[in-house]
């Protein structure tokens, strides 16, 4: 992985002073990492689909919803009630916006880390179960 893209991320949870969800993340990543060897799956993708899943942890869930709305999501009634169950979304936007992450493997993976979909790809269910 490039080192450059990986301080950047480092950095940006460093600097909302989310060392323990940096400390998450790169566990998560750790473990990505074996499962992409032990499946044959892209090391990179899952890595930086693993270090960015909860990259929204920079922001409250309150300013998640904000945002979200600002976006023109279509929220749904567990969103509406659990801000926090967007951060799945608003992380895939923070990759793309942010650190311009325009790979859509790598978004799908994000956006589904926790909730997952009917249809996972191999790289979600690589995320998703790292992440557990």
């Amino acid at each position: 992985m490039n080192i450059e893209l990986y301080d950047k991320i480092k950095n940006l949870y460093l600097k909302y002073h989310k060392e323990k969800t940096w400390n998450h993340v790169e566990n998560v990543a750790k473990e990505a990492k074996k499962l992409a060897i032990q499946y044959y799956l892209d090391i990179e993708k899952c890595t930086i689909a693993a270090l960015l899943h909860d990259i929204s942890a920079i922001l409250s869930p309150e300013d998640m919803y904000k945002y979200a709305k600002e976006l023109g999501y279509q929220i749904d009634p567990s969103e509406e009630k659990y801000h926090f169950l967007l951060h799945q979304r608003i992380s895939k936007e923070i990759a793309h916006d942010y650190f311009h992450i325009e790979d859509e493997d790598i978004l799908q993976a994000i956006t589904n880390h926790t909730t997952a979909s009917v249809e996972m790809s191999k790289l979600d269910m690589c995320v998703y179960c790292a992440d557990k």
